[in-house]
């Protein structure tokens, strides 16, 4: 498992393995020294990689729209049902 460990001045991101947890590693780019973090562990729960570069990832990301979709499908199949329940209603009392 790997660790990512970004440089706070040049922003170059470095892939370390997890043994180096805890430990100082160099910058490749511009030789400052990083601390390599346990909280930043590469899994693909905590990170995305975009264009390259890795990210942490949002809770919400996860989900993405589904959930607003889903909701909003069945929202609209109980409103149907109550509409066209209440016009079944008024059918059977205008026959009687």
């Amino acid at each position: 498992m790997a660790i990512l460990a970004e440089c706070d001045i040049c922003g170059n991101q470095h892939r370390v393995k997890d043994v180096m947890c805890g430990n100082v590693v160099r910058c490749k780019e511009c030789g400052v020294q990083i601390k390599v973090q346990r909280e930043n562990f590469i899994t693909s729960d905590t990170f995305i990689e975009e264009n390259g570069r890795l990210r942490r990832r949002e809770p919400d990301q996860e989900a993405g729209p589904w959930p607003w979709i889903v909701m909003g499908l069945v929202s609209c199949l109980v409103t149907c049902a109550f509409i066209g329940a209440i016009w079944a209603f008024t059918i059977l009392i205008r026959v009687h």
